[in-house]
């Protein structure tokens, strides 16, 4: 059936004569190296496909070996290497390498082989670095939800009390940081911050729990003060933020109908993503550090900017709630669009439905009458502009 299935496939390959080649190595579980090829081509109807052929065990790591493997490959499908167009693998030396890599011995058998590096690859290299060259305060937030993950995974007792509490209804959980894949990271910044206090109240309750051991209540007690930091609640915001962006082009950049012009888009708008992420940094939190330089001051201006925030929402949801003005207004604006069969373009049509809807819209406002009379005397029809401009 396999067989059958990669004749078939083979078939298809041939009928679009030209093809490009994906190929990457991977141990197995039982710790045998082995090469995953994918082809890529046009279909008749204009379609680009990308058809899994199989894996192949490998005992060299060398480019020149690899070169074999593929060439191998190639012929063992009735295909014939002098078609072949483009080749992508990841920035390994023996891959990519200008001299001895894959490519090169590639290119040195049919010069017409374009190799691309495999977009996915180098921005997972582009985060890996720009961590390991950045302050240690960003390299210290990522040991944190290292060391989260690890004292909630140490047994399934702590994980069920970390992530599956019925009192707080986490939806995301942390996942173990891999330099390989960083999407993990992406899903434990959206675990951290979008469950940020319920996670650190979980390990609040587990640092004063008198049936746990002591070392976990110290372990806990040691997370709840890094979490309790203004510094960790900017870090979770802020990398969140980047990470999601990161992760979406990433994912966007392994899709099998990528081309060069939507991968090189793609990267440019993640550039500008971490562009104006960065000055908003700049000119917002670290503006707010400066301003209160101790962590009481910035605990107490946190909290009073909560408590406005906290005084908008009330007012606006009882506004909104309120029987007599958005649903009654709504209805009052309907009607005059149904009765004048046409929506608000005239300027004197507008103001006079605008004043109608303003009774019922702003009947809890103090200054309702104020509202009413600046619409009443706002110069909206085609006169009124023409009397102000002479």
């Amino acid at each position: 059936m396999g067989e059958k299935t990669k004749q078939m496939i083979a078939k298809e390959i041939r009928q679009a004569k030209y093809f490009s080649v994906i190929v990457d190595s991977t141990p197995d579980l039982a710790h045998v190296d082995q090469l995953t090829f994918v082809f890529r081509f046009v279909s008749e109807d204009g379609r680009v496909v990308e058809r899994f052929i199989g894996f192949e065990p490998i005992h060299s790591h060398t480019g020149i070996s690899l070169a074999e493997s593929v060439i191998e490959m190639v012929r063992g499908l009735g295909l014939e290497l002098s078609n072949c167009r483009g080749q992508s693998y990841d920035n390994a030396s023996n891959m990519s390498g200008k001299y001895s890599g894959l490519q090169a011995h590639l290119k040195k058998q049919n010069p017409l082989i374009l190799y691309t590096p495999c977009a996915a690859h180098s921005l997972n290299l582009v985060g890996v670095n720009s961590i390991n060259n950045c302050c240690e305060e960003v390299k210290s937030f990522f040991e944190l939800l290292q060391s989260l993950y690890t004292f909630s995974n140490a047994s399934t007792h702590r994980w069920r009390t970390v992530f599956q509490n019925s009192e707080h209804h986490i939806s995301h959980t942390l996942k173990s940081l891999s330099t390989t894949r960083w999407s993990c990271r992406a899903e434990s910044t959206k675990a951290l911050n979008e469950n940020y206090g319920a996670i650190r109240d979980t390990l609040a309750k587990i640092a004063s729990d008198c049936d746990e051991k002591i070392q976990t209540k110290c372990e806990a007690a040691a997370l709840v003060a890094k979490l309790d930091k203004l510094e960790t609640v900017i870090m979770s915001m802020l990398w969140d933020r980047v990470l999601q962006r990161f992760k979406a082009t990433s994912d966007q950049l392994q899709k099998s109908n990528m081309d060069l012009a939507t991968a090189v888009f793609a990267l440019l708008l993640l550039f500008f993503c971490a562009h104006c992420t960065h000055i908003h940094f700049q000119n917002k939190h670290l503006a707010f550090a400066e301003k209160y330089s101790t962590e009481d001051e910035r605990k107490r201006a946190i909290s009073e900017l909560l408590r406005k925030a906290e005084e908008r929402k009330l007012s606006f949801k009882k506004w909104i709630s309120s029987p007599q003005s958005t649903s009654t207004a709504s209805f009052v604006a309907a009607l005059e669009i149904a009765k004048r069969g046409k929506p608000f373009t005239d300027g004197e049509y507008m103001k006079e439905s605008f004043m109608k809807i303003s009774e019922h819209l702003f009947s809890d406002f103090k200054n309702k009458r104020e509202i009413i009379q600046k619409i009443r005397e706002m110069p909206l029809s085609r006169k009124d502009r023409q009397r102000q401009d002479h």
